[in-house]
């Protein structure tokens, strides 16, 4: 019996070469535990009193150190494809979304549609409370200027690998 098809073993190559999924994502519940900024989308309520309760500052609640802000734990992807949706927030309902996120975070947060979201319901007073940080200049510059990670670039056969890996 084969525990993994053709195409998944061949989406091992980008996650642990190329695509460096394996620098974050590493050890048996492909996890180090470690927090990033990798410019999320922020939709829905947050979890501070800033801008009425709708910013999520990530780690920097804990640590009250203001360069652990944005960050967030690196979740593990055992059973990933079970879990959407992605993001610490809910943000992409499916992998292929939330990975090519990880692609491109800047270009990908900018072009970022809070309002259709699938996440959310989409109704006007609903979409004015949800999309408070993702309407917000400044929220949003905050973020991106946080962001850790580099666009790469990975073909669409590549991408089908990684997704079938995972």
């Amino acid at each position: 019996m084969n525990a993994m098809s053709s195409q998944a073993i061949a989406g091992m190559n980008p996650f642990y070469g190329s695509a460096g999924c394996s620098s974050c994502h590493f050890g048996p519940f492909q996890t180090g535990i470690y927090f990033h900024a990798i410019t999320m989308p922020q939709i829905g309520p947050g979890n501070i009193a800033c801008y009425n309760g709708h910013a999520d500052f990530g780690r920097e609640l804990i640590t009250s150190d203001p360069s652990d802000r944005y960050n967030f734990r690196t979740p593990p992807l055992r059973n990933v494809a079970l879990t959407a949706p992605y993001g610490h927030d809910g943000a992409y309902p499916n992998l292929r979304q939330v990975i090519n996120h990880h692609l491109d975070p800047i270009n990908s947060f900018n072009n970022y549609q809070c309002d259709k979201s699938p996440k959310l319901q989409s109704r006007t007073d609903l979409n004015e409370k949800d999309c408070v940080i993702m309407n917000h200049q400044d929220s949003k510059t905050a973020i991106v200027s946080a962001n850790e990670l580099s666009p790469m670039i990975l073909s669409n056969k590549q991408l089908n690998q990684l997704i079938a890996f995972l």
